[in-house]
């Protein structure tokens, strides 16, 4: 009884204290439908650069990319990787909200050395865009 007793205080005085504590329905995840891949820069490829950029996107409830900001990258990989995310489109969300949502796309640029792994990852964000230099 006492057991029953402290889990119906935790689900009731939790939530109040904690408002994110406890999330009771799930985030939906936006799905691409359009992805384009960027074109590896020309400076880049002649330098043999390689790196990450990190860009979040502000999506429309359409599911169009209205904004794009670079949170970091290389001088020379950035300004390709945002005209790529400015291209992406997203499923409309099932859900009937009118507000924007931002979504973090994670470009890898990979130089002509590169060799990937035998053993790939079971799974992979679908907001990672892997770039090879071929």
């Amino acid at each position: 009884m006492k057991t029953i007793i402290r889990i119906a205080f935790a689900l009731v005085v939790t939530p109040l204290l904690f408002p994110n504590a406890l999330v009771a329905k799930a985030q939906e995840r936006p799905e691409p439908i359009s992805a384009p891949m960027p074109s590896y820069p020309p400076i880049a490829r002649a330098r043999r650069i390689s790196g990450v950029v990190l860009i979040d996107v502000t999506v429309n409830p359409e599911g169009r990319v209205i904004e794009a900001m670079v949170l970091m990258g290389g001088d020379y990989i950035r300004d390709t990787a945002k005209t790529s995310a400015l291209q992406w489109r997203f499923k409309p969300l099932a859900t009937s909200s009118t507000a924007n949502y931002s979504v973090r796309l994670t470009y890898i640029f990979h130089e002509y050395s590169y060799q990937p792994p035998e053993k790939q990852p079971d799974f992979k964000s679908p907001y990672q865009i892997e770039v090879f230099q071929y």
